[in-house]
């Protein structure tokens, strides 16, 4: 059964699907990345009030960052890591309210 609560990145097992762990964001969690180079998943995530961008270690599943990188009435859209992993790009969602 898919878990339902929001402010949540579910990790699945990809031969089982079974969930293996889940990590707590703030708000809408959505738009993830993966940078193949640092072994690390970008994840889009806010409300109506802040918009930030978490970076969790793939390897070991813990979030390395959960903190708004601004306060406006979006969050991001659309995150593209470089091929790289030295620079990630995004747009801010349509505002709320």
């Amino acid at each position: 059964m898919r878990p339902v609560s929001k402010g949540q990145l579910y990790i699945y097992d990809a031969a089982t699907l079974e969930l293996v762990k889940a990590i707590e964001f703030h708000g809408d969690v959505d738009n993830l990345r993966y940078d193949v180079p640092n072994q690390r998943v970008y994840v889009g995530f806010g409300d109506d009030e802040t918009g930030a961008i978490g970076s969790v270690d793939a390897t070991r599943m813990l979030a390395l960052t959960k903190t708004p990188t601004w306060t406006a009435k979006v969050h991001p859209a659309n995150l593209m890591v470089a091929s790289e992993g030295d620079q990630i790009w995004t747009v801010r969602g349509c505002a709320i309210g």
